[in-house]
């Protein structure tokens, strides 16, 4: 999962540089992916989530976004309550781009 150093280093990041919070709320970031449980037996290739780096676990639970990336829940979770894209295509989470409260 996304550590909280990295984590702490992206927000000090966005702070430097002055990016806009596009965040999605808790329920809108549900409704943006699809969960699922990782199990390597099913998948022919392994996969790493794209945010903290680290290979898909058996039993993990995995979040697709509309765009068919996929990483662990939690991490694209954090990932998307600070923008409202996918860390990898940049397509947008959901159909409202605008800020949710």
């Amino acid at each position: 999962m996304i550590s909280g150093y990295f984590l702490q280093e992206l927000l000090a990041l966005e702070e430097r540089i002055g990016n806009v919070s596009t965040g999605l709320s808790e329920e809108t970031i549900l409704r943006s992916m699809v969960e699922m449980v990782y199990h390597s037996n099913q998948i022919q290739e392994e996969g790493q989530c794209a945010i903290c780096l680290e290979e898909y676990k058996d039993t993990e639970k995995l979040g697709t976004l509309n765009c068919g990336h996929d990483f662990h829940v939690g991490c694209i979770s954090q990932w998307l309550q600070m923008k409202n894209v996918c860390p990898i295509c940049k397509d947008s989470a959901s159909s409202n781009t605008s800020k949710e409260q």
